[in-house]
């Protein structure tokens, strides 16, 4: 790789106060400009990043870009559950297993049998709602796309439901980033998700830890926890969808009219949002295990690689009118319709009960609510300070 080549890639620092305001149009801006970036943030290696669908689809599921335990690993996860990670998705042995009990247990025909399960889990949280308000608005993250994923997850594997408020607790000390965090609700973590699984062992039903239990051969107890407690953490990102999807409802009355007459589908208004304001900014980082060459750039072996979600599904090249908000937009050909649900062995295996719950959170929230709107100004809403994720901070609405 010559050196002008390397000069010549632009470079994007994450911490940059545009970057965290709208790291949509900083990136898109980016995808126009050059397929290939460098991404730095302090104290940490730069990492590449591919800005287009093509090239960010094609790196998901090319075997020279391996997930290892460094994309699964950050320095605030403590030792036992970082072992954890390593062991059910790092690609090697255990991530197969992983891979190969979320196949059995969470189909799209199991996901849409537990549609009634999921409905009385929203029905329960919207009855809470009126009684949330504080000076007349309400956080609908908080009290609303927070605590939906965690519990009809939890509901999905198994756990029983007397658990399901100390399991909403652990997501926001995970993600948080905070030094120490992470360290001190392992231990809870670690101990709710073996009372779990010794839960379903004396008492089997048709849930899917009881499955995994009752299949041949049983799941190693490790795998066994990874698996609830990974899965778990995992549905949390399903709480900032959420919200960016009802901040782009009531931003677009027109949109949010077509969801409410039927005009516009529910599958095709999920991915609509999904690829619109997906919470996923740049991609878990996988590493080259080799030199790979990507538009006349070599990307050395052991550098760390990322996909840029949020340009990529802004990508012209693949969507008509990529930047504006359509619910009825036809499915474009050829699979994945969008990348906010990744690609290849790392693709989000659980979008199938994912779906199920936006399209239930969505549906029963605009009926219950026909005339929620913002309390704020759109542009005084807060985000997390993450440069992977573009999450609200919170979702304050009147009812």
């Amino acid at each position: 790789m010559t050196q002008p080549a390397i000069a010549s890639v632009p470079r994007i620092v994450v911490h940059d106060p545009e970057v965290h305001r709208d790291p949509i149009g900083v990136y898109g801006r980016l995808r126009e400009e050059s397929p290939l970036v460098r991404v730095l943030a302090l104290g940490l290696p730069a990492k590449w990043a591919l800005t287009r669908f093509a090239d960010v689809r094609s790196m998901f599921a090319d075997p020279r870009f391996a997930f290892t335990a460094d994309s699964a690993v950050t320095p605030d996860v403590p030792p036992e559950g970082g072992a954890q990670i390593q062991a059910t998705l790092v690609d090697h042995e255990g991530h197969k297993r992983l891979r190969s009990g979320m196949a059995r247990t969470f189909t799209p025909q199991r996901a849409a049998e537990f549609r009634p399960r999921i409905e009385s889990i929203v029905d329960a949280l919207l009855d809470e709602l009126p009684d949330r308000a504080e000076g007349g608005a309400v956080d609908l993250l908080r009290h609303f796309a927070d605590p939906l994923p965690i519990d009809a997850t939890a509901a999905f594997l198994g756990i029983p439901e007397a658990d399901h408020v100390q399991w909403r607790g652990f997501p926001e000390p995970v993600g948080s980033g905070v030094p120490g965090r992470f360290a001190e609700v392992m231990p809870a973590i670690l101990d709710r998700s073996r009372a779990a699984i010794a839960y379903r062992q004396a008492h089997p039903g048709e849930d899917v830890l009881s499955l995994l239990l009752a299949g041949d051969p049983k799941p190693a107890a490790a795998d066994l926890e990874g698996f609830v407690w990974i899965n778990i953490m995992a549905s949390s990102t399903v709480s900032g969808l959420l919200a960016s999807a009802f901040l782009a409802l009531l931003t677009h009355p027109d949109q949010c009219a077509a969801l409410r007459s039927g005009e516009a589908g529910a599958a095709t208004a999920i991915d609509e949002l999904v690829r619109w304001c997906g919470l996923h900014v740049l991609s878990t980082p996988r590493y080259a295990v080799a030199d790979v060459e990507v538009h006349g750039v070599v990307i050395p072996r052991g550098s760390a690689v990322v996909g840029c979600i949020a340009a990529a599904n802004r990508d012209p090249r693949v969507f008509a009118e990529p930047d504006r908000l359509w619910l009825a937009r036809p499915l474009r050909a050829g699979s994945p319709p969008h990348l906010g649900f990744a690609h290849g062995p790392h693709g989000c295996a659980g979008n199938a009960l994912g779906r199920v719950i936006i399209d239930v959170a969505l549906t029963r929230v605009l009926q219950r609510f026909p005339e929620l709107a913002l309390a704020a100004d759109p542009a005084d809403l807060t985000y997390v300070d993450d440069p992977e994720a573009h999450r609200l901070a919170a979702l304050p609405v009147t009812l």
